[in-house]
């Protein structure tokens, strides 16, 4: 059995900074690709699989953060989403198009696409 997160793109302001994504799924953290693309619309296309050998609990969480990192600054967290799993468990899959919200629970100007599956 395994989670799925098929991470599709992002919406956001521009920015010359470089960006990472992070995720993670029951203490286990997994990173994309730096992405060094500088527009508005930044796509992605990256799969991220966690396998798993028992099944996912009602309040377990998938965790996807955006990072900003510039090189003689600190990293920035952008802003995180997260996701209850229950729904992907009970629907096998389900795309996602939200916004980001930051460490205040306040929604940030970052639009994320993606699509979650367990098999």
């Amino acid at each position: 059995m395994s989670l799925t997160v098929y991470l599709k793109r992002f919406k956001i302001i521009k920015s010359k900074a470089e960006r990472v994504i992070r995720l993670e799924f029951r203490g286990q953290k997994k990173t994309s690709a730096t992405i060094l693309d500088h527009d508005e619309l930044i796509t992605v296309n990256q799969t991220f699989v966690w396998h798993i050998t028992t099944p996912i609990d009602k309040g377990e969480l998938l965790t996807i953060t955006l990072v900003e990192k510039q090189r003689f600054v600190a990293s920035r967290v952008v802003g995180k989403y997260r996701l209850g799993l229950q729904v992907v468990v009970d629907d096998g899959m389900i795309p996602i198009t939200d916004s980001l919200v930051d460490d205040d629970n306040q929604p940030v100007p970052v639009l994320l696409g993606f699509k979650d599956e367990t098999e």
